[in-house]
């Protein structure tokens, strides 16, 4: 059996991945968002093997409100998605309160890096795949995404060392992914951003008329399938 862990289920990509797996058999799910979807709502009772967490992790100090030593003698592989994020605030650096910088960087990373640690913490003799919802901003200065940026290029480098630091042994698996432009809600943020706090905005804008934007479901059966999930 897998225990497969999700970050942000309730919309997006997020939400494309858990209706994706939902049905599978051999899987333990848990889901971990602000809300529930409004079919996740309609429909807790028909998911037996899933457990939702309403936590909103941008307020979280720690995660304790995940007891890893309670998960099930028959799972053998842990499956951690680090899905949830946010792209807000966009603006210059020197216009954010220090509080939104916080904010921004418990939800994007802090507490992912707390949840992988308490993972790979409490192991044991299982499998573990972390796999790490990235973008190209991890690796490409954009003006007006500081703080985005700066999360994504900091959880791809804490994987980079966790590979690096369980070397050849197989027991860890670790997938960087950049997932590329998804139909989303994310999307539709930055394309009512003003071009004053996002010189970039008119490219986006572009992706959705020219028809270039993927739909979550595609995306999420190709991360699935790529990190051998299904």
């Amino acid at each position: 059996m897998k225990l497969i862990i999700i970050t942000g289920t309730n919309r997006g990509l997020g939400e494309a991945i858990f209706n994706a797996i939902k049905d599978v058999e051999d899987m333990y799910i848990w889901c971990i968002s602000r809300r529930l979807s409004k079919e996740q709502a309609e429909n807790m009772e028909s998911y037996p093997r899933v457990t939702f967490f309403l936590q909103d992790l941008a307020v979280l100090e720690e995660v304790n409100f995940l007891n890893f030593e309670t998960i099930k003698p028959e799972v053998n592989e842990i499956v951690f998605i680090n899905n949830a994020a946010s792209i807000q605030p966009i603006g210059s650096i020197g216009s954010f309160e220090n509080a939104q910088i916080r904010t921004l960087i418990n939800l994007n990373t802090t507490i992912p890096l707390q949840m992988i640690n308490e993972i790979v913490k409490y192991k044991k003799d299982r499998s573990v795949k972390v796999i790490n919802i990235s973008s190209g901003a991890a690796r490409s200065p954009i003006v007006g995404w500081s703080l985005y940026c700066t999360t994504k290029c900091a959880n791809e480098m804490f994987l980079n060392v966790l590979e690096k630091q369980e070397g050849t042994k197989e027991q860890v698996r670790v997938y960087n992914i950049d997932p590329g432009v998804i139909d989303t809600a994310m999307q539709q943020n930055i394309r009512k951003t003003a071009a004053s706090e996002f010189p970039n905005v008119s490219d986006f804008i572009r992706l959705k008329e020219d028809n270039i934007l993927q739909d979550a479901k595609d995306v999420a059966l190709r991360i699935l399938n790529e990190c051998k999930i299904l």
